[in-house]
């Protein structure tokens, strides 16, 4: 239940016009424990197996260990953060 609420609290920038944005278009929350601490936007490259990360907001010093899990997920063989 916790996580459900930590995640109805974070805005999806995803409908609204480039220009209105506070962040990325779709970015995801980065979740140390029960706390929302930070966000990041990544994106991830099909063709080239690549986790890009476009944006990171907030405490990012665990985005590195929340990007490593996604990348497993999705079967990543890289992960490009030069954005942060």
């Amino acid at each position: 239940m916790r996580i459900l609420v930590a995640l109805s609290a974070v805005p999806c920038d995803a409908y609204l016009q480039h220009r209105m944005r506070e962040y990325g278009y779709y970015v995801l929350p980065i979740l140390v424990g029960d706390r929302l601490v930070g966000r990041v936007e990544p994106r991830f490259d099909r063709k080239t197996r690549t986790l890009e990360v476009l944006g990171a907001w907030g405490d990012t010093s665990r985005v590195d260990e929340a990007l490593t899990s996604l990348a497993a997920f999705l079967g990543a063989d890289r992960i490009d953060s030069t954005a942060l």
